[in-house]
């Protein structure tokens, strides 16, 4: 997969987030623990939400390439990095 873009904007609908369905299928499929406190709070927060980014929100959007399809990735910034840290994301290319 090619980034080709980057950046943090504010939400001006209501999106998914798809580093909250990459946690959740991971959650689902294995018992992890050691969550910090501050970790915890960020899943309840989305938990909350639905899961969702709402409008006007402040989210992760990037642009990518992947086997010659474009994508757009939208992430809650707290999610995408306990997805980062914990290697939670599965490769989609």
């Amino acid at each position: 997969m090619t980034i080709i873009e980057s950046r943090f904007q504010k939400a001006k609908k209501d999106y998914i987030c798809d580093a909250c369905d990459s946690l959740c299928d991971y959650l689902f499929e294995s018992e992890i623990t050691g969550f910090t406190i501050a970790e915890y709070r960020a899943i309840v927060r989305a938990k909350r939400n639905r899961f969702m980014i709402k409008k006007g929100q402040e989210y992760l959007r990037q642009a990518n390439v992947c086997g010659g399809d474009f994508m757009v990735f939208r992430a809650i910034p707290e999610i995408h990095d306990i997805c980062l840290k914990y290697d939670i994301y599965q490769d989609v290319c």
